[in-house]
């Protein structure tokens, strides 16, 4: 009887320890699940705080996201490379190399490692590391192959060899009536040095992360938008312009001779006075050409005469007269005037063959603006436009 007792105990002995064990592994599974859920809400936080602006607290937020998570080494890497660039952002390069170097050698081969190393060389330059800077951006970048032939070198930098067709290139971007001047030597060595000075400053400029400017960026995008619709519009222009004849200019010319034509033009002499007493001893002046005479052109169908101010009926009656032809005393304003026609010149008209070169730029310039005119118009017919 007292063994049945026993195994009695015993039996319920082992029930009580297989419920709190049950009891236990659900209330440590609870506190895992709550910690999990506890992390996620720590790396949402951290991301909402810098989608903010708050980077500095963000930093803080992901530095205890990954002091407490437990993360495979991608995720450790890829959390360390977005806590890098906040501190880099924040200009905190000590610390951004840390969290940079951290997440190298923990992913190697992470599909951010190219811009990372840059960030890195960056961090180094700013905190005046340049030669460390140098080393890191040769070491991660390729500088080329030194040319075969030591003669197609011109100058090096660090390891970066300088060629005779890399400054070939940078002269072909020069306007051809400009690019003759350096075909001598001392020229074309001056050239090369302003180059190599340009190359440096180029090189030193991107490991302090300058092409990485979002308003450099958005304005080479803008740019680059420019260029591709001027490239767009130019061989488009060229197509079309491509059967224009020397009639459509000879045109083109007869209705805007106006334009061309030279305005008929006088010049005076004058002088103002205050009493009509004095037009006697004015007009011997004019006539003796006293050094207070002033001398003007007026050009038909102005209106105003320099210095003088409205003055049409005046201009008009110039025309009327020839050379040494001096008024009667005029009223303008304030003060009285007399005039002397100095020298005097008719209307000219100048032939087709004697302006077609000014006249074939202003026919092209014309077209150009319809032909793109026609383009937008044909473009916005084209898509979905609608203008608020």
């Amino acid at each position: 009887m007292q063994k049945f007792l026993n195994v009695i105990v015993l039996i319920f002995l082992i029930a009580i320890l297989a419920l709190v064990s049950i009891q236990l592994y659900q209330l440590k599974a609870a506190i895992k699940t709550s910690s999990i859920e506890d992390l996620s809400i720590q790396l949402e936080f951290a991301n909402r705080l810098l989608t903010k602006g708050l980077k500095k607290q963000a930093a803080e937020a992901f530095q205890e996201y990954l002091d407490k998570a437990t993360l495979t080494k991608e995720q450790q890497a890829q959390i360390l490379y977005k806590l890098g660039n906040i501190y880099l952002e924040n200009q905190q390069y000590e610390e951004a190399l840390r969290c940079f170097y951290k997440a190298e050698l923990l992913l190697p081969n992470a599909q951010f490692a190219n811009e990372m190393g840059q960030k890195i060389v960056t961090a180094l330059e700013n905190i005046g590391l340049s030669s460390q800077a140098k080393y890191e951006l040769e070491a991660r970048t390729a500088v080329g192959a030194k040319p075969k032939e030591e003669k197609d070198i011109v100058a090096r930098i660090n390891k970066k060899f300088i060629t005779r067709d890399q400054i070939e290139e940078a002269l072909s971007f020069i306007p051809e009536w400009a690019r003759k001047e350096y075909d001598d030597p001392q020229k074309r060595k001056e050239f090369i040095k302003d180059y190599v000075a340009q190359e440096i400053i180029f090189q030193k400029a991107i490991r302090l992360g300058l092409d990485t400017d979002w308003q450099l960026r958005k304005t080479f995008e803008h740019i680059k938008k420019q260029m591709i619709v001027e490239r767009f519009l130019s061989d488009r222009i060229k197509e079309k312009m491509s059967n224009l004849s020397e009639t459509d200019i000879k045109l083109y010319y007869q209705a805007n001779k106006d334009r061309y034509s030279q305005p008929a033009q006088v010049k005076i002499r004058y002088l103002d006075f205050d009493n009509l007493d004095k037009k006697e001893e004015i007009a011997k002046k004019l006539k003796e050409k006293e050094p207070q005479a002033k001398e003007v052109t007026v050009y038909e169908n102005e209106q105003q005469i320099p210095d003088i101010g409205q003055a049409q009926q005046v201009i008009n009656s110039f025309f009327q007269h020839d050379k040494d032809w001096l008024s009667d005393a005029v009223k303008i304003k304030d003060k009285f005037y007399l005039f002397l026609i100095v020298d005097k010149k008719d209307r000219l008209q100048p032939t087709f063959e004697e302006i077609k070169p000014q006249v074939e730029a202003d026919y092209r310039h014309m077209k150009q603006q319809e032909i793109i005119q026609e383009i937008f118009r044909q473009t916005v017919k084209e898509e979905d436009v609608e203008f608020f």
